[in-house]
């Protein structure tokens, strides 16, 4: 075996370790990649406040306030829409099952001769059982979750640990950024600093150009959003725009969450059909708008990521470690894209490769 050969052996066995601890040490290292990805994200803010003469902890601080008020602000725009979904759709049922009396089963028995009325009459019970057992029950789901978090003392005492560290961790790291850069700089071997510094670079672009981006379109198509569903008079127009927007990041989610709600609240509220079809507009002219002049404007022609590989890094991630999962499966995916890469550069330039 040549040196070549062997050096790249070591490469993928330093890489599947590293995956491999990452994933057995995954509730500790959880809360810390968390607290490090608001730091990184929110590191150009900060050094614009500290040019500004303000101190990168007076910063920190001003930074994880903002923070907590955008989710706080998600949190209370979010819950109503649940409610007014639930309710609405309670409050439905006995409106669909008199529109089927009154008008579907005569005109089907008149025009066509079929009788439903025994379909009718099955589906009936079912769903005055289920808009009854809806009805009322909005945030009641809460409450289960809570029950089911405090019946397991364990995790219950991670997750209010993980609430604490998440924000302290993001505070040392916001304050401490350029020393923890500096000092990981100093601990790499010579031998191997050329390498490691152009793994650190790519996963600084690849992570920069998709998250910071994608923040700003993130906002900017909520905005928009919002303003386009008020135009067509959409019930619950902001708190639709705003999910559409945030949800934009994963490829078609938003589009089919903002067109599913609102679709579903035009037709339960009868608000006649320019809601209907200004919903149908708006998701039709806006993503393609994103698609070929908001999101290259603002993220370049490329994003680092491509739509299928950010969906198969959010399954993967909600099935080995659920919600969490989720939340880093993006940012992990950004930096093994870069480590694949480099890894595969490597590989094509090493004599096992090369060799016939």
């Amino acid at each position: 075996m040549t040196k070549e050969q062997r050096n790249f052996l070591i490469y993928i066995g330093v890489f599947g370790g590293i995956l491999f601890l990452l994933y057995v040490l995954r509730k500790v290292f959880i809360p810390v990649f968390l607290g490090f990805l608001i730091a990184y994200i929110f590191k150009p803010v900060v050094d614009k406040l500290e040019k500004k003469k303000i101190s990168r902890g007076i910063s920190a601080i001003i930074v994880l306030f903002f923070l907590t008020f955008l989710v706080a602000t998600f949190v209370l725009i979010i819950f109503p829409l649940i409610s007014d979904i639930i309710s609405a759709i309670s409050g439905a049922g006995p409106k669909l099952i008199s529109l089927v009396d009154e008008k579907l089963k005569p005109y089907l028995l008149e025009k066509f001769q079929i009788d439903i009325t025994g379909t009718v009459e099955g589906y009936k019970e079912k769903l005055y059982e289920f808009t009854h057992n809806l009805s009322g029950r909005d945030f009641s789901f809460l409450g289960g979750l809570i029950k089911r978090a405090i019946s397991n003392i364990f995790i219950l005492i991670y997750l209010i640990i993980a609430l604490i560290l998440i924000p302290l961790i993001a505070y040392y790291f916001i304050v401490y950024y350029y020393e923890v850069i500096k000092w990981i700089d100093s601990m790499i071997p010579l031998k191997f600093k050329g390498l490691i510094d152009d793994i650190f670079k790519e996963i600084d672009s690849t992570m920069s150009m998709f998250f910071r981006g994608q923040i700003t379109v993130c906002t900017v198509m909520a905005i928009i959003y919002s303003i386009a569903l008020v135009v067509v008079k959409v019930p619950n127009p902001v708190a639709i725009g705003v999910i559409t927007g945030v949800l934009n990041f994963i490829p078609y989610a938003g589009l089919i969450t903002g067109l599913t709600l609102s679709l579903l609240l035009s037709l339960i509220y009868g608000t006649g059909l320019l809601p209907i079809i200004g919903s149908v507009a708006v998701y039709t002219i806006i993503p393609l708008t994103d698609q070929f002049f908001i999101t290259p404007r603002i993220m370049g022609s490329s994003i680092g990521l491509k739509p299928i590989f950010i969906i198969l890094a959010l399954l993967i991630g909600g099935t080995l470690m659920g919600f969490v999962g989720i939340l880093i499966a993006v940012p992990s995916a950004a930096i093994i894209k870069v480590l694949l890469g480099i890894l595969i550069d490597k590989y094509k330039k090493s004599s096992l490769y090369l060799s016939e």
